[in-house]
């Protein structure tokens, strides 16, 4: 990578990582906990992880080189997860992730860091504008207050994740105060003003999957101190809500359109492209004017493939 190059992370409050791990991989049915009474599922698991994860990688289908509940944050920035319990190892990773990040976002705090993120790369506001997730997960444990002492439970379970989030925090912060003499805060509070109008504005998206677009009369917020004048409509909207499945759709479709032009004997039959998950296909190849070869998706499939009978045709 160039010398120059800006590297970025982000990591979350371990707890609610923990949460959230928990629901999307299903792991209160895995741990078969689910059904104890009186106490939620989190607290279960924290009064005794290691019987849990013993008896869940006992099975050989579950052998992998990670824990999801343990420092699961950490093994993304690295960290060997078999090394949880070796203070040394532990100290010497620490310090060296705390040189390799330029900014490390922290998720609880997202708006102050895209602010950093766009002063750090001399961006413009309109390109850390985003739309909240409409499918927002909701689970029965997601809300429910944990107790001091479990809380410590899982500090002392997932350390390594704990001493990255305290440290990156901390470090955050002192970014942040380094320029509040730059009018830091002003510049978040009209970021999130410009957030809310936007979200207004796209208001009219369907709140699921997106099979139809109206048109919608268009809209400018006007220029300010922190940015300059953003001009909104449907396909703006659409680019907010669109997921990295769709665009991938977008970018490998256009790529094969053009491949197939530049190189007509090139064998593309073997490619996949993932199945857009918020935008229907045939949205996105109008919007974004996809002359890539006709695709077909099979009901309940990840993969979009290419249709051969079209392409023998062509």
């Amino acid at each position: 990578m160039p010398d120059d190059t800006l590297s970025v992370a982000i990591l979350r409050e371990p707890l609610s990582h923990l949460k959230s791990v928990f629901h999307w991989w299903h792991l209160e049915q895995k741990y078969n906990i689910s059904s104890h009474s009186g106490s939620d599922v989190i607290s279960s698991f924290l009064d005794n992880p290691v019987f849990y994860e013993t008896r869940f990688s006992s099975n050989v289908e579950n052998l992998r080189p990670f824990v999801y509940t343990r420092n699961f944050q950490s093994y993304d920035f690295g960290f060997p997860i078999h090394l949880s319990d070796h203070e040394q190892v532990v100290q010497e990773f620490l310090e060296t992730v705390k040189t390799q990040f330029d900014l490390v976002m922290i998720m609880e705090y997202f708006d102050e860091s895209l602010v950093l993120l766009k002063r750090l790369l001399c961006w413009e506001l309109v390109d850390i504008l985003y739309l909240g997730l409409q499918r927002s997960r909701s689970y029965s444990y997601k809300t429910t207050k944990i107790s001091t002492e479990t809380v410590e439970k899982h500090r002392q379970w997932s350390k390594v994740d704990y001493n990255m989030y305290d440290y990156f925090n901390e470090s955050l912060w002192k970014m942040i105060q380094d320029e509040v003499q730059r009018g830091f805060h002003s510049e978040v509070r009209h970021f999130r003003s410009v957030l809310q109008e936007v979200k207004e504005y796209c208001s009219f998206l369907p709140k699921g999957y997106i099979q139809s677009l109206k048109r919608v009369p268009k809209k400018t917020i006007p220029a300010s101190q922190w940015n300059d004048a953003i001009h909104l409509d449907e396909l703006f909207c659409l680019e907010l809500r669109m997921g990295w499945d769709d665009w991938e759709y977008v970018v490998k479709n256009s790529h094969l359109g053009q491949l197939r032009k530049d190189l007509p004997d090139f064998d593309i039959s073997f490619v996949q492209v993932p199945r857009p998950t918020t935008v229907m296909s045939r949205i996105l190849r109008k919007k974004f004017h996809v002359k890539g070869p006709k695709l077909v998706c099979a009901n309940r499939s990840t993969y979009c493939t290419l249709d051969n009978q079209a392409l023998n045709k062509s």
